[in-house]
């Protein structure tokens, strides 16, 4: 089952959804796939997402297999 921060990714609007795939260098049909498909986030995308929307995608949420206490900001 995917994770709360699939369903924030639903309810962003499309203009929230091309400012979000504009600030990690992807396109708006990036975050649809994360949102809709079993496809999960990488670590890398997980913490891009994470800083582009000021923590309301979380990484652990995004990437719940990394022990994201061992990495910093």
């Amino acid at each position: 089952m995917k994770s709360d921060a699939y369903q924030k990714i639903r309810s962003l609007t499309m203009y929230e959804r091309r400012v979000v795939a504009s600030r990690i260098g992807k396109k708006v049909q990036y975050l649809n796939n994360l949102a809709y498909t079993n496809s999960g986030a990488s670590p890398e995308m997980a913490n891009k997402l994470h800083k582009a929307t000021d923590g309301y995608l979380d990484r652990k949420e995004l990437c719940p297999k990394i022990d994201w206490e061992k990495f910093g900001d």
